[in-house]
């Protein structure tokens, strides 16, 4: 797969996923500062990223992924990257963000 259209399909299922417009999901992009996402949020992220996008996982513990760019290198520089996404279910992280907040408002009340 040619890698501009590898980070296309990775940036339309960042947007999918965010609810957001694809034109704000720039490979400068930093997920926290710029996308408001914690750092929980960057890892359910990277693992719906890694389903769709390759063949188990390519992000090491160490790795550093605070920018859309850090996650497309390592899909791109994967050996194990597929050659195009499957991504026709809706994982969306929106569900998990919101239910997230939705437990935590219940422990807030409780």
């Amino acid at each position: 797969m040619n890698e501009d259209t590898l980070t296309t399909q990775i940036r339309l299922f960042i947007a999918k996923q965010l609810g957001l417009d694809f034109q704000d999901i720039d490979v400068e992009a930093h997920f926290n500062d710029d996308l408001g996402l914690d750092d929980l949020d960057v890892i359910e992220l990277t693992i719906l990223i890694e389903e769709q996008f390759a063949q188990g996982s390519v992000i090491n513990d160490d790795d550093q992924i605070e920018f859309v760019r850090d996650l497309i290198c390592h899909i791109e520089n994967s050996d194990h990257a597929l050659t195009s996404g499957a991504w026709g279910e809706d994982t969306s992280l929106r569900k998990v963000r919101s239910s997230r907040s939705t437990n935590r408002s219940r422990l807030a009340n409780s």
